[in-house]
């Protein structure tokens, strides 16, 4: 599922996300009365809720459906305001993506959308035995906090609802800390890109003096960077989406170059930082502490904890984007504002 994009639905997209919800939502586990579904819609139609949407090519092939809402106040944390909380309405993923992960990976997906949003709590139901929404919901950070009989809606097994609910804000907590950089990461690349995009490739290439030579030698080794520790946390016995760079080979030397324009340089680096977000925003606070065991560039063996290691790959990409201002600066480009506390809320 290499290609599978994301992007929030508009309005006028309501119907073919019914046809979509109407023709692969119905199964054994999953309440779908057609007036439900004609009212979420109609919500989404008006703009009084969200969708965001999986695509392959041109065909949307799964979709959250949230709302500004929350019928289980008495299950929300405290300190958030029902303004701030949100109701995940319905979800479906095409039946021929079944069982592929396409739904964990929406759902973190909107995890990060919304709480850029403000919201800081999203809850949902799902049957109670309904194993595959159970595993897909905790990938992505959600916990059962209240199951009940549900007989007028849930007709097999059990028949229960079980409500799960997940803080989206964890503000202060190396974890929001974490999702914080990397989406810093992706905001700042995008932005250098978008700049250098004036350039023509001999200048691009040409040497600067740079310890990487050029402004696209300095993209490389960033690049590079990125994949080998990105390559390294794909080991981590839980990899999570990071699993599919196991199979592709490791960069022989921090100079090597995976590309030598800037558009093969912005396929490759949006590939990189969208598995980074995903896989940032699936992470929990325990799986900050455990062990990375690697090898480093000259074959030396290392255990370190997660955490800081991820620090360091935040850094080192902050550290050469630095290198990599100063260069444009010298060509007369601004990329503009370039600070980390643009993403920081105020209190």
């Amino acid at each position: 599922m290499a290609s599978i994009e994301f992007g929030e639905a508009v309005p006028e997209q309501a119907a073919v996300i019914g046809m979509l919800l109407r023709e692969h939502g119905p199964n054994a586990w999953n309440w779908l009365p057609e007036d439900n579904v004609v009212a979420t819609l109609a919500e989404l139609a008006a703009g009084r809720g969200g969708a965001l949407l999986a695509w392959d090519g041109g065909d949307i092939v799964g979709a959250m459906i949230w709302r500004r809402d929350d019928p289980y106040p008495a299950l929300r944390p405290a300190d958030i305001p029902p303004e701030q909380a949100a109701y995940l309405a319905e979800a479906v993923v095409h039946r021929d993506y079944a069982g592929r992960g396409l739904g964990g990976r929406l759902l973190r997906e909107l995890n990060g959308r919304l709480a850029s949003r403000g919201i800081r709590w999203l809850a949902a139901e799902r049957h109670e035995e309904n194993l595959g929404s159970a595993g897909m919901m905790r990938k992505a950070g959600y916990k059962v906090l209240s199951a009940y009989d549900d007989p007028q809606r849930r007709h097999a097994g059990n028949r229960r609802t079980a409500v799960c609910g997940r803080r989206l804000d964890e503000a202060g907590s190396r974890l929001a800390h974490v999702r914080r950089m990397a989406e810093y990461n992706h905001w700042m690349n995008e932005k250098l890109y978008h700049t250098l995009e004036e350039l023509p490739e001999a200048t691009l290439s040409g040497n600067m003096g740079a310890f990487f030579g050029s402004l696209l030698g300095t993209l490389n080794h960033l690049l590079v960077a990125d994949l080998l520790w990105m390559k390294r946390f794909a080991e981590l016995p839980e990899p999570g989406m990071l699993a599919v760079l196991r199979e592709r080979a490791a960069p022989v030397a921090l100079n090597s170059w995976l590309s030598h324009s800037l558009a093969g340089c912005l396929a490759e680096r949006r590939q990189l930082d969208r598995l980074l977000l995903d896989w940032c925003a699936a992470l929990t606070e325990a799986e900050l502490d455990q062990p990375l065991s690697y090898r480093n560039m000259r074959g030396v063996a290392a255990t370190k904890p997660l955490f800081p290691v991820l620090m360091h790959l935040f850094n080192h990409q902050t550290h050469h984007r630095g290198q990599l201002s100063t260069l444009m600066s010298q060509l007369g480009l601004d990329p503009g504002v370039t600070d980390l506390v643009v993403l920081i809320d105020d209190v």
